[in-house]
């Protein structure tokens, strides 16, 4: 979610921030500058046999100020996002939008507080991230209390959305967003085993409504290197309960399990279980629903480049991914292999007899490349290139029969950064 604002206003306010505060040391100006080309022959969605690939060019310019003292510390960070050629020329269309607005106080040596607009980002951001793939980002309206000392981490958070601010009555929801969020986050260094463990209760209402209904998420992400850090270990369990808007009752869950390998201190091989629950569909005395939710989580490095995977897969996800990773030729390289499955049963939404038939597990494979290099003076160049061998099942799945076997991702992104 965004907070738009008039252009000359957010233009002003930045110039007044950098003539006010241009005087003084704390005051640190950064930027990005990322414009890229992309080429989709069934990005985020298959195409069908008679529909074109599409040639398109977007791009993110954001600048974020940051003033920081002994006890508190102020961050306004703003951004330009556009595909080129959205608008017409001498038209002032409104562009500009408020990424992050957030102050941090310093209460003690151990103890922080920190509202506003901001990013979060845990642990390997499966449940909350701050999705920087995509141009618009995300950020989130929060207040944060933040412990920390040499042994461990606790953070606890909280949200309460509202769509507008001269509302002097209860209204309904009506962005797709949650109503309210909380959290509770805790991590600690147990010997070779970097722990942490997250509670997250999301409120969501019910269309034209102000009745809550909550998920709450919980579980643990565990890290453990042996082998004089040449070999890691990954683990992750979360379980899902609570209450959907049409008043279904949640039980869900998912897991992940990885082993990785490095060598020469330059490359890195890893094996990665991604199992995601779901409901089966022929189970006709279920009444819970099963299919695990990915709340806000990064979805481009887990699921394929191709993103051809949404928040709430019915039948649940089986992810099994091969990973090479490294540097070469002054740069840093990843090359992915994905198998993915259905792990429960889905009933043939297309061939609908008197005997109900199952989908075939198989969905597809997937391979992901990318290269990224960086240059002198904040320049950098980074490509990826993904093609998708989709299955039956998963053409039904989406609704798209008559889409094509094989789709394909390529980009190349500029990326442009400084600081003073």
């Amino acid at each position: 979610m965004k907070i738009r604002m008039n252009k000359k206003a957010l233009l002003s306010f930045v110039l007044f921030l950098t003539i006010t505060f241009s005087g003084f040391a704390q005051l640190n100006i950064s930027g990005e500058f990322r414009p890229r080309l992309e080429y989709r022959n069934g990005y985020m969605k298959l195409l069908n046999e008679d529909q074109s690939p599409e040639t398109l060019i977007h791009q993110r310019a954001r600048i974020n100020f940051n003033h920081k003292t002994q006890l508190a510390e102020f961050n306004l960070s703003a951004q330009d996002v556009r595909a080129w050629g959205e608008e017409k020329i001498l038209v002032d269309n409104n562009s500009f939008s408020v990424y992050e607005a957030w102050a941090q106080f310093q209460l003690n040596e151990q103890l922080q507080i920190k509202a506003g607009r901001q990013e979060l980002v845990y642990d390997d951001e499966r449940l909350l991230s701050r999705r920087n793939w995509h141009n618009f980002g995300a950020t989130y309206d929060m207040l944060l209390l933040k412990h920390q000392n040499d042994v461990q981490q606790f953070h606890i958070g909280a949200g309460y959305n509202n769509e507008k601010w001269n509302s002097w009555w209860a209204t309904p929801y009506d962005l797709d967003f949650f109503k309210s969020l909380s959290f509770l986050w805790y991590k600690r260094q147990l010997g070779a085993i970097n722990a942490s463990a997250i509670g997250i209760l999301e409120l969501n209402e019910k269309e034209e409504s102000t009745d809550l209904y909550g998920r709450f998420t919980y579980g643990t992400n565990l890290d453990y290197k042996v082998a004089e850090n040449s070999v890691s270990l990954q683990g992750t369990f979360y379980h899902q309960v609570g209450t959907e808007t049409d008043g279904t009752s949640i039980n869900a869950f998912m897991f992940s399990s990885g082993v990785k390998w490095k060598y020469h201190n330059k490359h890195a091989f890893g094996i990665t279980l991604d199992y995601l629950s779901g409901t089966d569909e022929t189970d006709l005395n279920n009444t819970k629903n099963k299919t695990f939710h990915k709340l806000n989580g990064a979805f481009h490095k887990f699921y394929g480049y191709m993103e051809l995977f949404p928040i709430n897969q019915q039948g649940g996800l089986l992810d099994f991914y091969l990973r090479l990773s490294g540097s070469a030729l002054k740069g840093k390289y990843q090359i992915s292999w994905h198998q993915f499955s259905l792990p429960n049963n889905v009933l043939d939404p297309v061939d609908i007899g008197v005997e109900p038939k199952v989908l075939d597990k198989d969905l597809g494979s997937e391979l992901d490349l990318m290269y990224d290099i960086s240059f002198k003076q904040g320049f950098g160049l980074k490509f990826n290139y993904s093609f998708f061998l989709a299955q039956d099942s998963y053409k039904k799945l989406v609704n798209k029969v008559d889409a094509k076997d094989f789709s394909s991702f390529a980009s190349l992104m500029l990326i442009y950064k400084f600081k003073n």
